[in-house]
């Protein structure tokens, strides 16, 4: 009676010894889900570069964006004295390959002159007219600044409010006269003391290598003011 029994329990222990991992297996397993989970992290780790990335691009083109529009509308609302001033003491907008100063208009919206004539208003604007400002664009350690100050200050004062707008590695600007000729500084005679550049060529390679063109004419040249 006693020999039935001791098969059924040694067969019991073979089974129980059969459902356990032998070391070789513990090891494969573990190789295969180390390889995985490398793979895994390199695929995030990839796809947050690829983020980070993403969005210094889009943080670069958006900032190209805004000192592309904040330069045109300064550009735009320049004035020459042969439209707006009746004296001025020196040329409005004075320029080289490097920078420009301007003078503008403070806001994008201005009466012109067909306007101010028929609501009896002085045509005339002199220099501490609130609706004037002094703008100036410059390099200086391969930031490209945007300086303004009011229109009353000197124009070699201290008074300037400097705010950074762009890196870059170089900038080239010319400027088209009547003749339709480019040249690398404004007022290059004496006429034009009291005349704008009929276009603001400016070549500018960015700190990424990238390099843009930009194309900036004011109003008064375009005849809308």
């Amino acid at each position: 009676m006693t020999k039935p029994t001791y098969k059924r329990f040694s067969s019991r222990i073979n089974l129980i010894k059969q459902t356990g991992f032998t070391l070789l297996e513990v090891l494969v397993a573990t190789s295969i889900l180390a390889v995985i989970s490398s793979m895994a992290f390199l695929s995030l780790d990839t796809l947050v570069k690829s983020k980070q990335s993403l969005q210094q691009v889009t943080a670069e083109l958006n900032q190209f964006n805004l000192v592309q529009f904040q330069l045109q509308n300064d550009i735009q609302m320049a004035i020459s004295t042969n439209q707006a001033l009746s004296t001025i003491p020196e040329p409005e907008f004075i320029a080289n390959s490097q920078s420009f100063t301007l003078l503008r208009y403070r806001k994008a919206t201005v009466p012109n002159q067909r306007n101010r004539m028929s609501n009896n208003q002085p045509t005339g604007l002199n220099l501490t007219d609130q609706r004037l400002i002094r703008v100036r664009w410059y390099v200086r350690n391969n930031q490209w600044i945007r300086a303004s100050q009011s229109a009353a200050s000197p124009l070699r004062s201290n008074q300037w409010l400097e705010r950074p707008m762009l890196e870059l590695n170089s900038l080239n600007c010319s400027y088209q006269n009547s003749s339709g000729l480019m040249q690398s500084i404004w007022p290059n005679s004496q006429t034009q003391n009291a005349q704008l550049p009929d276009i603001v060529n400016c070549q500018v390679q960015l700190a990424n290598d990238r390099e843009s063109i930009l194309k900036l004419v004011p109003w008064q040249r375009a005849g809308w003011l």
